[in-house]
């Protein structure tokens, strides 16, 4: 554990509290260094009602400051901004420690959750000299998936600087979905954390009702090399500084880094008559290096993961938020790197070297994936964004993110759906962003809605003069799916249409294009089902779509939790018996074969003697009733198919 942070450490508003939230910290880093010679391994910084340490052998803090949130109406709310570097010249972190209170005296509704985001997003990128600057809030914002992509509504001039933005979750207790932190522009992961209420009692946790989120990130090696506030010295005056002079001492921003911030708990702030001189070390380490030298000493660093975790208990200190950071260089696991934001002339001659794995701890597998992109608005998802305002509206929140767990999963979280937009520069490794894949999904099927009510105007269908209301019969449905099926230079990558084109045998041909199709359909959403849905329902033009998909995810999780379902994921499991569908097909076989040995040896008596002795043990044993019945109870233990969602046509 390399890092790690506490909100809500008393009341936001009550600065009286500062010696005892001093003495918590100091309580914390002589536990942390009891095993450390001097200098201390472990600093810290407390302000507000924050307490964030780190271990200055993994990471430098360039800078350090207390923000304003940006509500001017209530100045009392500001957070906790770190840059972090794994060594001098490399990539910087930026880390934004927040709670955004909720109550009644200090009310939070949307708009202000956006200003905030937006207030901190500005601020990163003021700081930062970076095309796309490694960002993360961690803390206690008070957003739900849904709240966040609002938030990202008014920073969408600016989406090109996101190259990816995911999402990081504690494990969901009942209807509370559970705490979440925010990643932007590095390669995340989601792992439970095995702490917190509901792995612990109320009197052991650190929180009375929430869990810790981990979030093990990676974030690139190249340098912001003309960003002076990446560099190990600052002036920088603090926005509260100005407010209260008195607190300027107490208040400082970091001014050294590395080893030199180990004594900074010991020892007092440093006085304006000793900034010069430590401004002068700082120099020479931050800006006289090269940039060669300075890359390589991030090649020859190891890569890091940084586990982070959040929980949004609004108690005192025994009760708090958390924030982890662990690096390690671990080879039990291994995940490929993300591709860097920035380039340089390496990137373009043909001669860049293959970048060293990802170094993850060793793990369990079924707790530990790739982390889910959040599923963003932007100007490329118009019809996304239409649907967002409306479950926004309905009240339906995340219902999205709610259909995405259950379908989007391993592989599928990272492959882009045939014909869906391109990501800036995507690395395979990178979760392909759910808003540019419900985008896709919405496009694709009301496309074959629109098919479907051409063909049904063109027959003087008079259902065809209310589109926007049409629900599909079974009979629009059939007629929908086998002649999008027939055109598969419609939905048929090329390189797979080359190949079945080539097959002369019809035969060959129609199982190449009807596997494919299915295959199509699943890497939509991870479900044909749904699919099938959005386009039996007016979903882009229904008045409540919250309805239709909310029915559609509790239809699937009654069939996925019912009876039939359990006993057929527990006969799918590798057993001594054949399948269920193989044992239904071999007594089918053996009756069948029975009836037409009967009706022979009925014919002519004589004809027993012509049988082999397999067939005579056949005819021996040949009862009908007793292979119709087995053949019954087979069946009745099969999961039944999915029928989709009852609507009324």
């Amino acid at each position: 554990m390399h890092a790690f942070g506490i909100t809500e450490v008393f009341n936001i508003a009550n600065d009286n509290e500062r010696p005892r939230r001093q003495g918590i910290m100091k309580l914390i880093l002589d536990e942390l260094n009891v095993d450390s010679a001097a200098p201390p391994v472990w600093i810290g910084k407390t302000d507000v009602h924050y307490i964030f340490v780190w271990n200055t052998d993994a990471l430098t803090c360039l800078l350090y400051e207390v923000i304003s949130c940006g509500i001017q109406e209530q100045p009392v709310r500001k957070a906790q901004y770190f840059q972090f570097v794994q060594v001098i010249g490399g990539e910087t972190l930026h880390v934004f420690h927040n709670h955004s209170v909720s109550s009644k005296t200090h009310n939070l509704k949307i708009g202000r959750k956006k200003r905030i985001c937006s207030t901190f997003w500005r601020h990163a990128a003021t700081k930062s000299s970076a095309a796309r600057p490694a960002v993360l809030f961690g803390g206690d914002f008070n957003c739900s998936p849904l709240d966040w992509g609002t938030c990202f509504i008014d920073l969408m001039q600016t989406q090109t600087a996101r190259k990816t933005v995911q999402i990081c979750r504690a494990r969901p207790m009942g209807g509370h979905k559970g705490d979440n932190a925010i990643a932007i522009n590095v390669l995340a992961t989601q792992e439970t954390s095995h702490f917190g209420v509901s792995w612990q009692s109320k009197e052991d946790a650190f929180s009375d009702d929430h869990d810790v989120v981990l979030v093990p990130l990676h974030w690139g090696n190249r340098p912001e090399s003309n960003n002076s506030a990446a560099r190990p010295v600052s002036t920088i005056a603090r926005i509260d500084a100005l407010e209260m002079p008195s607190r300027m001492a107490e208040e400082e921003v970091h001014l050294r880094t590395g080893k030199e911030l180990k004594l900074e708990h010991y020892c007092g702030p440093p006085t304006p008559n000793n900034l010069v001189e430590h401004a002068e070390v700082d120099h020479s380490i931050g800006s006289n290096a090269t940039f060669d030298e300075r890359n390589e000493a991030v090649a020859a660093s190891p890569y890091n993961a940084i586990y982070c975790s959040k929980t949004s208990a609004a108690q005192p200190a025994s009760s708090s938020t958390a924030l982890l950071l662990h690096t390690t260089t671990s080879q039990h696991r291994t995940t490929p790197p993300p591709v860097s934001d920035e380039f340089g002339d390496s990137d373009f001659n043909g001669s860049q070297c293959a970048t060293p794995p990802v170094m993850w701890t060793d793990t369990d597998d079924d707790k530990m994936s790739v982390a889910p992109s959040l599923s963003l608005p932007s100007v490329d998802t118009p019809l996304y964004n239409a649907l967002l305002e409306k479950l926004s509206a309905s009240g339906d929140e995340g219902i999205i993110d709610t259909l995405a767990d259950l379908f989007i999963f391993d592989k599928l979280k990272c492959k882009k759906p045939h014909g869906g937009a391109e990501q800036p520069a995507q690395s395979p490794n990178d979760p392909y962003s759910l808003g540019l894949r419900v985008e896709h999904v919405l496009n694709v099927t009301r496309t074959q809605r629109s098919h479907q009510i051409v063909r049904l105007a063109a027959r003087n269908d008079p259902r065809a003069e209310s589109p926007d209301t049409l629900v599909f019969s079974t009979g629009d449905m059939k007629e929908i799916m086998n002649a999008w099926r027939l055109q598969p230079e419609t939905w048929m990558n090329p390189e797979s249409f080359t190949l079945v084109n080539a097959m002369t045998r019809n035969q060959d041909y129609h199982q190449a294009c009807k596997k494919r199709f299915g295959t199509m359909l699943f890497e939509l959403f991870g479900n044909k089902s749904l699919v099938l849905t959005f386009i039996k329902c007016p979903i882009c033009s229904a008045a409540q779509p919250a309805l239709v998909l909310s029915t559609f995810a509790n239809a699937w999780h009654d069939v996925k939790n019912s009876p039939q379902a359990c006993t057929a994921r527990e006969n799918s499991q590798k057993q001594e018996k054949p399948r269920l569908s193989k044992r239904i097909y071999e007594l089918k076989k053996t009756m069948k074969r029975g009836e037409s040995i009967a009706e022979w040896v009925a014919a002519d008596c004589g004809n027993w003697d012509l049988l082999s002795t397999a067939d005579q043990h056949i005819w021996l044993e040949y009862d009908p009733v007793n292979l119709k019945r087995q053949i019954a109870e087979l069946k009745a233990q099969q999961q039944p198919k999915f029928p989709g969602i009852a609507i009324t046509e």
